[in-house]
């Protein structure tokens, strides 16, 4: 940080040498002095054998070009190679979280281990989001047991994070209500499909949608949104398995075949 600005071009030959931590330095002092020098040797950095390296200069082609930069963060946060997808969620806690959000739920959406879910997380508990706690709730809908749990753990640490940074404990208890009430209902509509999905397929009641049923009667919104749920046009056997479960308080519209 103390090279002299007359000679900050000079700067450029020691960040191709083939010291990592000579390297390091002079791509750091260049990414933060004069980043526009740096662009004729940046496309060699990125490809470097050195992670540390590629991380630093995946930073450093932020500052020169943007939608370049996060094309190739994404790149890396949906390799097929683990060691690759760590090396660009190393690169994220360098990037304003903002711009990576999205690129960090697609890479969670396809991401298999829970260890490694978890670690995406981080960046999601320290840079509270409003959207994220919803975005977070839909990737667990889809996750498998094991990812849904780890998931629906980080909703409940970024909603913290939002009561504790974001917004007072008035709006935030505003902020809780909207985000359970949008989860009820979208209980109600998975409940709703397995209803008519087990009246096509002859499953019918058993003892796990009696359970179901009766956790749904626990939760009021997710209850009567089940029940408008049930006036919406369906075949005559999932009408009849709906007014068996859910009861006939709601007027059923029947779809005829």
């Amino acid at each position: 940080r103390s090279w002299p600005e007359d000679r900050l071009e000079a700067l450029l030959g020691y960040a191709s040498v083939d010291s990592p931590p000579v390297c390091l330095a002079a791509l750091e002092t260049l990414r933060q002095r004069k980043h526009e020098l740096l662009l004729p040797v940046l496309p060699g950095l990125l490809t470097s054998a050195n992670p540390r390296i590629r991380g630093a200069a995946v930073r450093a082609l932020i500052e020169v070009d943007r939608e370049e930069a996060l094309a190739h963060l994404e790149a890396l946060l949906l390799d097929a190679d683990p060691a690759r997808r760590l090396e660009g969620l190393r690169c994220c806690f360098h990037t304003p979280f903002e711009d990576v959000m999205q690129l960090l739920l697609k890479a969670m959406a396809i991401e298999t281990d829970a260890r490694r879910l978890a670690a995406y997380g981080m960046l999601f508990e320290i840079n509270p989001s409003l959207e994220a706690p919803f975005r977070l709730y839909e990737l667990s809908e889809r996750a498998s047991a094991e990812n849904a749990e780890v998931l629906r753990r980080l909703v409940a640490a970024t909603c913290r994070a939002i009561g504790n940074t974001l917004l007072n404990p008035a709006d935030f208890q505003k902020y809780r209500e909207r985000l359970q009430e949008w989860i009820d209902r979208r209980a109600a509509a998975v409940l709703a499909q397995d209803i008519v999905a087990r009246a096509a397929d002859g499953r019918g009641t058993d003892h796990e949608l009696t359970e179901m049923i009766e956790l749904a009667r626990k939760r009021p919104v997710l209850w009567n949104a089940l029940q408008e749920l049930a006036t919406l046009p369906m075949p005559p056997a999932a009408r009849a398995l709906f007014l068996k479960t859910v009861g006939g308080g709601a007027s059923v519209s029947v779809q005829r075949p």
